[in-house]
């Protein structure tokens, strides 16, 4: 009987859309739960959006009833992804985060479930203009956001999904309460040692073991091209990170980047493989280190700041 508030992608919404409507039956026979032999925090909460609901006058008793109970939102469907990346990578653009947090519940607020889909009701009718101050209701009672990994193939820090996503979340909650709700992860790549950490931890350990680790380093730069474009994919995925959930990124994990790619603390020659395989890369990691200073998020000294300004300017001149 915990509320759960579910926030599927749009591959597992069309791989498997009987899960999803599993789901939903699941959390409307909590919300039909007279039973008092324990909390039914579904039923209480589902009450409660009833209530508001129908106070707002905006609503039928009908429509009110079927929504009240929905907990399931994704983007629309034949769409997929938050498609938070490009503006929060063009961070020129904003300079508050909270116009990202509406981004993501604006394109993330569409109502699934059995009988509903993408805010679309069985009977036909369409409950899309009521949507996203739905999923607002229910992103304001969330107190922590857990994400499910079962796979070492990909990391947290290598794409941008799980900023996007669980990220996403964490930064719609704040945008809608002021605050960063606790942050998970359950980790089953392990079937026999399940376990669930921190998001913290979690993003700590992957970034010491790969992108901190001259190991890593040295197989990327075994790949000419296509590892230096990694690097600089994982600085721009911190930043997504930065951005979504800030606490998550320490103003040393902003250091050892530039201690590691810049300064070359490991001295792996790393300033002659970006110039002889991808000087882009370098310039578009000089650049978003800079842009995180600019953004505050970041404090290098002075020092730092113009000897990354002469080499950004030496490599677009070249």
């Amino acid at each position: 009987r915990i509320d759960v508030v579910v926030v599927p992608s749009g591959l597992h919404r069309d791989l498997f859309p009987e899960k999803l409507q599993l789901i939903d039956r699941a959390i409307r026979l909590a919300c039909n739960d007279t039973s008092t032999d324990y909390p039914n925090y579904v039923r209480e909460n589902s009450k409660d959006i009833f209530q508001e609901l129908m106070a707002s006058g905006n609503y039928s008793e009908e429509d009110a009833a079927i929504l009240s109970a929905s907990r399931i939102f994704l983007e629309e469907a034949g769409t997929y992804g938050p498609n938070l990346d490009s503006p929060i990578s063009a961070s020129n653009t904003w300079e508050n985060d909270t116009k990202l947090g509406h981004l993501f519940v604006e394109r993330m607020s569409y109502i699934y479930g059995d009988g509903i889909w993408s805010s679309k009701l069985a009977s036909g009718r369409d409950l899309s203009g009521l949507q996203k101050e739905l999923f607002q209701t229910n992103l304001a009672e969330v107190q922590a956001a857990v994400h499910h990994t079962n796979s070492n193939l990909y990391g947290f820090i290598d794409n941008d999904d799980v900023f996007q996503y669980l990220g996403g979340i964490g930064m719609a909650v704040r945008t809608v309460t002021g605050r960063t709700p606790e942050m998970y992860v359950t980790d089953g790549r392990d079937p026999e040692r399940s376990r669930v950490s921190s998001l913290h931890d979690f993003f700590s350990k992957e970034l010491r073991t790969r992108y901190y680790n001259p190991r890593w380093i040295e197989g990327m730069m075994e790949q000419g091209y296509s590892g230096a474009r990694e690097m600089d994919r994982f600085t721009e995925y911190l930043w997504g990170w930065e951005t979504t959930v800030p606490d998550l990124v320490s103003e040393n994990s902003w250091n050892e980047v530039h201690e590691i790619y810049v300064d070359d603390k490991y001295d792996m020659g790393l300033k002659k493989f970006f110039d002889e395989n991808n000087p882009w890369a370098s310039q578009a990691l000089a650049g978003r280190l800079l842009e995180t200073a600019r953004k505050d998020r970041w404090h290098p000294t002075e020092e730092m700041k113009e000897e990354l300004v002469e080499r950004y300017e030496e490599s677009v001149q070249d």
